[in-house]
């Protein structure tokens, strides 16, 4: 990381897309050591549909609809790229090393990726996981309306 970062001033939040991460932390797979693409994404999928939509699955993936379960094949050579085991985990890994290498007290690290929104053309960029930081609005496990706890 040291090479594409060279340094971090305080308060900088570096960002950093889950493929990135993925493939930092050896979360690829050649496409010779799975029986198909479409069992690799049930077996990394925490919840899927078997139809397929327009080229992917939907799929919940660390509790956030992600298509096809993070995995990826796109810009990479006879192989998946996997999500993230744990990108909250990572985040907070990161963000301990920057503080350290640059001695910082004020940094933070958000993990990105696209996502879908069902029914609707096109993706969005989402934060999946931070560190070093409070989320602006974060409304899990707060009550709804009738007090039922959001997830």
């Amino acid at each position: 990381m040291d090479q594409y970062l060279p340094y971090v001033e305080e308060k900088d939040i570096v960002v950093i897309n889950t493929k990135i991460l993925s493939l930092c932390e050896g979360r690829y797979i050649s496409k010779k050591d799975v029986s198909s693409k479409i069992d690799l994404i049930n077996k990394e999928a925490d919840y899927y549909l078997q139809e397929e939509a327009k080229g992917f699955h939907l799929t919940i993936k660390n509790n956030i609809l992600v298509p096809s379960a993070g995995v990826k094949e796109s810009n990479v050579q006879d192989g998946y790229v996997l999500y993230p085991k744990d990108p909250f985990l990572s985040a907070s890994k990161i963000w301990e090393y920057l503080k350290k290498k640059h001695n910082l007290n004020q940094v933070g690290v958000l993990i990105t990726d696209s996502h879908v929104t069902p029914m609707r053309r096109g993706v969005t960029g989402i934060a999946v996981a931070w560190c070093g930081f409070e989320a602006l609005k974060n409304y899990v496990d707060k009550p709804d309306l009738f007090g039922k706890p959001l997830r």
